[in-house]
């Protein structure tokens, strides 16, 4: 996954985007709520990987996918 961001909120969010526009066709999900994510991490490599691991979770166990 290759994403970036003027911020690494922005650049958190892109990553997102970027692994769910690899599984599915982002330009067909409509988009019905929002949700905050939250994740931890001594590193900024783990954050980032709990916080894509912590959407997968929610993708795996209700219908969820990042659109935008």
């Amino acid at each position: 996954i290759h994403a970036w961001g003027e911020t690494m909120i922005e650049a958190f969010e892109q990553c997102a985007v970027a692994m769910f526009g690899y599984m599915t066709e982002l330009d067909s999900v409509e988009i019905l709520a929002t949700h905050d994510i939250e994740a931890e991490g001594d590193d900024l490599q783990g954050l980032l990987f709990h916080f894509l691991d912590e959407l997968l979770f929610m993708f795996s166990a209700e219908p969820f996918l990042v659109a935008k």
